[in-house]
């Protein structure tokens, strides 16, 4: 699921909870960048998205990027496993543990602000599954 154009908090949650219900009871694969141009409120609102992420019960959470770390805190905060949760600085490591780890049937959501640079990501996964 591609959607690393654009992120803000009410879009992000839309995503995270469209994934939960189109993986139902597999596994879901949350890969989220950074929610830009928030201001000061980017902290509480990156940690909100980690709040959600552990109740709709991500299987794996992963982060890119130093602002979106505040996500992988807080989904740990709340009950998601720490060796289900990963923070890289770069892309292509966030995409060798997506492929390491993902397995026919998973649902995995790409989800970020453009300056994230997520959809480099979203275009290479999906011609490593193809």
């Amino acid at each position: 699921m591609n959607d690393a154009y654009n992120a803000n908090p009410e879009s992000v949650a839309a995503a995270l909870k469209t994934a939960r219900w189109m993986a139902a009871e597999g596994r879901l694969i949350a890969v989220l960048g950074q929610m830009a141009e928030l201001g000061a409120i980017a902290d509480e609102e990156h940690e909100r998205i980690g709040e959600l992420a552990a109740r709709l019960h991500v299987d794996r959470l992963i982060t890119i990027g130093a602002e979106a770390k505040m996500i992988a805190v807080a989904g740990m905060r709340e009950g998601v496993e720490p060796e289900n949760v990963a923070d890289y600085d770069d892309v292509d490591a966030a995409l060798a543990d997506v492929l390491a780890i993902a397995r026919g049937g998973d649902v995995v959501l790409v989800k970020g602000s453009r300056v994230a640079g997520l959809e480099r990501l979203a275009a290479r996964l999906v011609e490593s599954l193809s």
